[in-house]
């Protein structure tokens, strides 16, 4: 399980419209935080895969993108893309449009799905 509120709902935003839903969202509340890998204009999140997750394998490897957060606290406008290799969630990127990106979690936020809402 995600012990941040802030990934695990960038996770479900970004699988919230997808067809093979069911599968993701089990993958989701299956995955714990391996590292953060903070970048001078992003994150990476690695997750730690259980075994069982093997049971919820979707049967294609896609990029899951478009998905907007905005925090006007930071000044942050980033974008938020998942990827999925050999049907598991691989990892997260989060990456800032706005420049830097803040080393720490982010506290208020807003997530705007950009592939259905048009800014």
């Amino acid at each position: 399980m995600i012990n941040s509120k802030y990934i695990n709902d960038i996770l479900n935003k970004l699988i919230e419209t997808e067809s093979d839903y069911d599968l993701l969202k089990a993958q989701v509340d299956l995955l714990e935080i391996k590292d953060l890998e903070y970048t001078c204009t992003g994150l990476f999140v690695h997750f730690i895969k259980p075994i069982s997750i093997e049971r919820f394998k979707i049967t294609e490897d896609k990029v899951l993108d478009g998905l907007i957060i905005k925090a006007k606290e930071q000044e942050l406008d980033a974008e938020g893309m998942l990827f999925i290799k050999n049907g598991l969630i691989d990892y997260l990127e989060i990456w800032s449009r706005s420049g830097e990106y803040p080393k720490h979690e982010i506290m208020k936020y807003e997530l705007i799905q950009g592939w259905i809402d048009k800014n």
